[in-house]
Formats: C-alpha cells, sequence, structure tokens
C-alpha cells in the first residue's frame, strides 16, 4: 500500500475509483454524473491517493477557498473503498494531507459528512473536527432526506 501524491498519469485510475465508490455508498456528496473532472481541475487541488496492486483504494482532496478572507481554509473531500473500510486508510489519508499542506498558508479543514455516517464521524473527531454546525435535510437521495453536519479543524 503506497500514499501519495496524485499526478496527471492517474487519471483513469481515479476516475475508476470514483465510479466504483459511489456505486458502493451514498455517503458522497455528489451524484456520479454531477462530477466534472478534468486533468486542469485536479492539478489545481491537494489530492493524494491510496495505491494497492496498481488500483486506488481511496483518495482524498482539498480545494482551497478562492475568497480572500477565506483563503486559509481548506475545503476537504474523501472517500475509501467498502472492501478496505476498518484499515485505517481515512486517517492515513488526513495525515498525509496535512503533512502535505504544512507550508501552503493552511490554517483550518473544512467538511460536511452525514449525520448518519458513524464511522466518518467517529474519525472526524478522533482526528480534532469539531461540530460546527448541522444542516437539516440539506441531501435528497433517493426521494429520502438526510441531515448534514458541518465539521471543522484548526491547525497549528
Amino acid at each position: 500500500m503506497i500514499i501519495r501524491k496524485y499526478n496527471d498519469n492517474d487519471f483513469d485510475k481515479l476516475i475508476g475509483l470514483l465510479n466504483k465508490a459511489h456505486d458502493e455508498t451514498t455517503f458522497l456528496l455528489n451524484e456520479l454524473d454531477e462530477l466534472k473532472f478534468d486533468r486542469e481541475l485536479l492539478r489545481a487541488l491537494n489530492l493524494i491517493v491510496i495505491e494497492e496492486d496498481d488500483q486506488f483504494s481511496g483518495y482524498i482532496m482539498g480545494k482551497q477557498d478562492s475568497l480572500r478572507r477565506r483563503s486559509h481554509i481548506l475545503r476537504i473531500a474523501m472517500a475509501v473503498l467498502r472492501e478496505h473500510w476498518g484499515k485505517n486508510y481515512g486517517e492515513l489519508l488526513l495525515n498525509a494531507l496535512e503533512e502535505q499542506i504544512g507550508n501552503q498558508n493552511i490554517k483550518k479543514f473544512e467538511l460536511t459528512v452525514r449525520t448518519d455516517n458513524y464511522k466518518a464521524i467517529s474519525l472526524y473527531l478522533r482526528k480534532g473536527f469539531i461540530v460546527e454546525g448541522k444542516r437539516l435535510n440539506s441531501l435528497k437521495i433517493d426521494g429520502t432526506y438526510f441531515s448534514e453536519y458541518y465539521m471543522g479543524k484548526a491547525l497549528t
């Protein structure tokens, strides 16, 4: 297992990971057809992958806020394939991202997570995130409404 920064040669493997992750869970924020990734956009992200046997099993990506007053914030999203749940990959990805952004003047991570995604919430709380708010019925998935926690972590 290798944790490393994404590069342009990884595009097809990343798209394969995204397809599989969306097939496995409804915890992801976007529908698969709403994702509009291209190589240039991916280059602009802080994007780290976990690679095993020439396939990706997880990723974490962060996008720096474009507003000057919020430019110290990195908005993050991540996914790990179901077969790798419970292997500590989420924690490893968060650690790798925090290490990667070391000198980028990022002072805070922000994310949203469905309130029924207990494993992810537990991970984020262990890693120092706090619940900063709750968005009621903010997602509609297959006709059912779900709420999200807005979580943040101040970086030192």
